[in-house]
């Protein structure tokens, strides 16, 4: 995930902002955000193994597939807009 961070930073300094420096805060942000879904593909269903619910994927976050894969076009304007 730290290569998605170059374009938000390099556009957040063309704005005069800081860079981002706490991925796992900021990346952990944008999926609490109501645009979850269009930043990241979330994956709703498959396991992986026999261990029962945290081996299987759900909605949102789960142990399986985190938070799924990002659609850098969203995120990275997600990102940039941090505070």
């Amino acid at each position: 995930m730290g290569g998605t961070f170059c374009d938000p930073n390099s556009l957040r300094a063309g704005l005069g902002k800081s860079t981002l420096s706490t991925t796992n805060t900021d990346v952990y942000a944008t999926a609490q955000s109501s645009v979850y879904g269009s930043n990241y593909h979330d994956i709703t269903s498959g396991a992986n193994g026999t261990c029962g619910s945290l081996c299987s994927a759900a909605a949102g976050y789960d142990y399986v597939t985190g938070l799924g894969s990002p659609q850098a076009n969203n995120l990275i304007s997600g990102l940039v807009n941090r505070p």
